[in-house]
């Protein structure tokens, strides 16, 4: 009887260890002298967290102006043997206009490059010129957002044309431009 009474409070002692140290993943004890040697004793304890979010999606919009440039050449002047002041490309602030739009939950980045036509006669002195986006890093979409684009982050580069072509064009394609959209890491 002794020896079954021994085994059940053992059995209990076990029980009653394994539900208290079950609540907790590790104990420290402080003992003055031992590890305890200032006045105060302190202890680091780790934080852990899980989350499931679901995964990165990219999506983004580009959208651009006509990219449609009207050169004027000015009147000529017989008298100076030049061109007027009004020599310039014409520009009217939208056909110019490249914007990126992010819908993605991941930041991206945003970059352009013009590329002008080899083979066009009449453009060897124009040079296609392309702005750098207004925001070279564009953040993530934001949860929540009023309908339509109103909230959605964007960045905007703008196209000009300068230089003076050597001949009369209608509407020939000169360059490209090449928009180039990468994710952030």
């Amino acid at each position: 009887m002794k020896l079954r009474k021994a085994i059940v409070a053992m059995a209990v002692t076990g029980a009653l260890s394994l539900s208290v140290s079950s609540s907790f993943a590790a104990t420290m004890t402080y003992k003055e002298g031992e590890n305890w040697d200032q006045d105060t004793a302190e202890q680091t304890i780790p934080v852990y967290a899980t989350s499931t979010l679901g995964s990165d999606k990219y999506a983004a919009d580009i959208e651009w102006g006509t990219m449609e440039f009207v050169y004027s050449g000015g009147d000529w002047d017989v008298d100076n043997h030049e061109y007027g002041t009004s020599v310039n490309w014409t520009i009217d602030g939208t056909n110019n206009q490249i914007l990126v739009r992010n819908h993605s939950n991941k930041p991206i980045s945003v970059a352009a490059v013009a590329t002008k036509e080899s083979d066009v006669d009449g453009i060897d002195d124009v040079t296609i010129n392309v702005t750098p986006f207004s925001s070279p890093t564009i953040e993530a979409s934001p949860v929540t957002h009023t309908p339509g684009n109103d909230g959605i982050p964007t960045s905007t580069a703008t196209v000009s044309l300068t230089g003076q072509p050597s001949k009369t064009m209608n509407k020939v394609q000169v360059g490209s431009i090449t928009v180039t959209v990468t994710k952030v890491k």
